[in-house]
């Protein structure tokens, strides 16, 4: 949850962090950390970090995603996951024959 955190808030920042001497752009910072912490602690957890730091960028990238599914964001927002309703023309004369 805290890698997704933190990729959220840091995404759109034009800002520098040090990094051991070396200036690393504050929106890829998770992906260091989740490196140094997989090499200091073995034991930790990297798949349930990676899946944080993902579920951040879903979240970012959630237009790109839903649109590639076919589904309208403003939908979802309000709550509205109906479908919407049939075209006129010849989409309706189709489904006239069919039925």
């Amino acid at each position: 949850v805290l890698f997704g955190y933190k990729m959220v808030l840091n995404y759109n920042s034009p800002s520098l962090s040090s990094f051991y001497g070396m200036m690393v752009p504050l929106k890829y910072m998770c992906w260091v950390e989740l490196v140094l912490i997989s090499i200091i602690t073995p034991n930790a957890s990297f798949l349930g970090h990676l899946c944080g730091i993902l579920a951040g960028l879903c979240y970012l990238k959630k237009e790109a995603i839903l649109s590639t599914l076919g589904i309208r964001a403003s939908r979802i927002q309000r709550g509205n996951l109906r479908p919407p309703p049939p075209r006129t023309g010849f989409q309706q004369q189709h489904n006239r024959w069919r039925n």
